[in-house]
């Protein structure tokens, strides 16, 4: 069993770092060979997309734990969607389990899973992997033991990694992890190998145990480091829900800016940041939670996740006017404010489409930030931080690799200026103007480039007018008149015959390559392409480019992967060199 600490104040993400022989017996196949079981550490997260319904399993937990009968747009994020099928169907068990225990009605972490690695892996799914099948060098080494990149290869194939799918569930209900400890541990990866057939297999069906440790107050028997829930404890939870949806109820005739104003405000007033706990290396629990928030209680007060998931909770149980306000959880670093270090705190996507910092927990009394200083705030980057100034002072906001890998580049752009809020008697021009940061059916240019932009947020590449562009870098998004929008299209002819281009990076939300889009490009020798959404390459698409291309296609998997090469081999890559990334 391997231990871990996910901290969702700084998370630390473990890659592999150690392997070693299970069991020396093994399996007759044939009369020279044996199979062995090789155990390693997790490997690294495959990141790709899930045909899972956006409705999330038991969305807005406690807000129908209160048992209130007031109406909630519940929105929770939807992390889900990156994981790889195997991770998905990992994530789906344990977050039933989860719930569970969140509703008081399971009394322990421990939680057993049995993945049919076979069914989900589908045609990516082998008897045997050989050295060609892993696009590697060799299968077992010098010692008898699989190499290194044969072991790397095998596990992004298998897309199993239990570390990411703890990380996506605590992003999307970080209400039901309310009773969890933050610290886990679980069975290790296994495959097995024939050291004299040269060759890696997968079990069909894989086990694998977590053990997720009880917070010290909700243990059953107040200790810490157990995995025994007390199921009282859980219930009394549903006190402290009700408070929360009363607030939400008393504020639900205020305008969208006023709601989240008094809700700041609200959270503020019922906390004092608790030092002690950061101090005193107090063991993870309710401090960082939203029951200490809700209890009516002076005396319990939490640290920055029980602000920022308190200031989401809040948002999340509301309705609000416009449909483009939503709240996300984002972790990092901080500097200033409470001090150097790991920190949580919020986005808000505003009406005009635009994200905004919310850092609740520095906007309390006595922090750099009072009192809305950091509340639907903008700011700068610098150096790959963002940065904004408060009090005459620079306080910046960095975020981790986990937010990087969970939450889209638009969602982690911040608008250079703070939140404009518009009073009733706004003019007729600020009216249209407001109106018109929605997406919208239209054409709108950036630099050279020309797009049509959509009502359903994405936008097509139509012409660029820079005939000489050395490179071109077609990014996953777009801000356009105050909206951002998904460019998914890069039509027909647009950079044919650009003889300067020698280099192309297509983003991820690709859907469509048009005819001729990069016909005649002779000194075009690197492409970049993310397959994942990629659906079809027009005729000729890459028609004339140099030969024996070096093509780097990213995607989920090799099934994604070979049809992606098929299409863009049809349009004219056929003797490129096709590199697969597994993304």
């Amino acid at each position: 069993m391997k231990n871990k600490c996910l901290s969702l104040i700084a998370i630390v993400t473990c890659s592999i770092i150690g392997s070693f022989i299970l069991s020396i017996s093994g399996v007759k196949v044939h009369a020279t060979e044996t199979l062995k079981t090789y155990q390693v550490e997790s490997g690294e997260a495959t990141v790709s997309e899930s045909a899972i319904s956006s409705k999330e399993l038991l969305e807005g937990f406690m807000h129908k734990q209160a048992g209130s009968g007031f109406t909630f747009n519940v929105k929770n994020s939807n992390r889900r969607t990156s994981l790889s099928s195997v991770n998905g169907y990992i994530y789906d068990q344990i977050k039933t389990r989860v719930i569970s225990i969140a509703n008081g009605q399971e009394a322990s972490g421990s939680i057993t899973v049995t993945v049919p690695i076979k069914t989900l892996m589908g045609t990516a799914w082998k008897d045997k992997y050989t050295a060609t099948d892993l696009g590697v060098t060799a299968v077992i080494g010098a010692d008898g033991l699989p190499t290194r990149e044969a072991t790397d290869a095998i596990l992004k194939l298998k897309g199993c990694n239990v570390d990411t799918v703890l990380y996506a569930i605590c992003m999307d209900c970080p209400y039901e992890m309310y009773w969890f400890g933050n610290r886990y541990e679980h069975s290790a990866n296994t495959f097995m190998y024939s050291p004299s057939g040269g060759y890696i297999t997968l079990q069909e069906t894989d086990t694998i145990t977590i053990n997720l440790v009880v917070s010290k107050d909700y243990s059953a028997s107040g200790n810490e480091g157990t995995t025994d829930v007390s199921t009282a404890k859980c219930q009394a939870v549903k006190s402290a829900a009700d408070y929360a949806n009363q607030i939400i109820k008393d504020n639900a005739a205020k305008s969208d800016y006023e709601k989240l104003k008094a809700y700041k405000d609200i959270i503020c007033e019922l906390n004092t940041y608790n030092s002690a706990a950061m101090q005193n290396d107090m063991p993870y629990g309710n401090p960082w939670q939203i029951v200490y928030v809700f209890d009516k209680n002076p005396s319990t007060n939490v640290v920055c996740e029980g602000y920022a998931k308190a200031f989401k909770y809040l948002c999340d149980g509301s309705s609000f006017q416009s449909n483009q306000i939503e709240c996300y959880l984002i972790t990092g670093q901080m500097s200033g404010g409470t001090g150097a270090g790991g920190h949580m705190w919020n986005h808000m996507r505003m009406d005009d489409g635009k994200i905004y910092l919310v850092d609740a927990t520095n906007c309390d009394s006595g922090t750099i930030g009072y009192p809305d200083k950091l509340f639907l705030t903008g700011g700068e980057d610098s150096n790959g931080d963002t940065w904004l100034e408060a009090n005459n002072e620079y306080v910046y906001y960095a975020f981790d690799a986990n937010t990087k890998a969970v939450y889209s580049a638009a969602e982690l752009t911040w608008s250079k200026k703070d939140y404009s809020v518009k009073s009733e008697t706004d003019t007729t021009q600020d009216q249209v103007s407001e109106e018109t940061t929605a997406p919208v059916n239209g054409m709108a240019k950036s630099g050279s480039i020309e797009y049509k932009t959509f009502a359903s947020g994405k936008a097509t590449i139509v012409s660029n007018s820079n005939k000489k562009a050395k490179s071109i870098n077609v990014a996953d998004d777009i801000a356009l008149n105050g909206v951002v929008y998904e460019i998914a299209e890069i039509k027909s002819g647009v950079y044919k015959n650009f003889k300067k281009l020698s280099k192309a990076t297509l983003g991820r939300n690709i859907e469509k390559i048009g005819a001729n889009a990069f016909n005649g490009c002779s000194k075009l020798g690197k492409i970049s392409i993310n397959a994942n959404n990629l659906k079809s390459v027009g005729k000729n698409a890459f028609k004339g480019v140099k030969k024996n291309a070096k093509v780097t296609v990213y995607a989920k998997d090799k099934k994604t992967y070979n049809k992606a090469v098929k299409m863009l081999k049809k349009a004219g890559l056929k003797k490129a060199k096709f590199i697969y990334k597994e993304k």
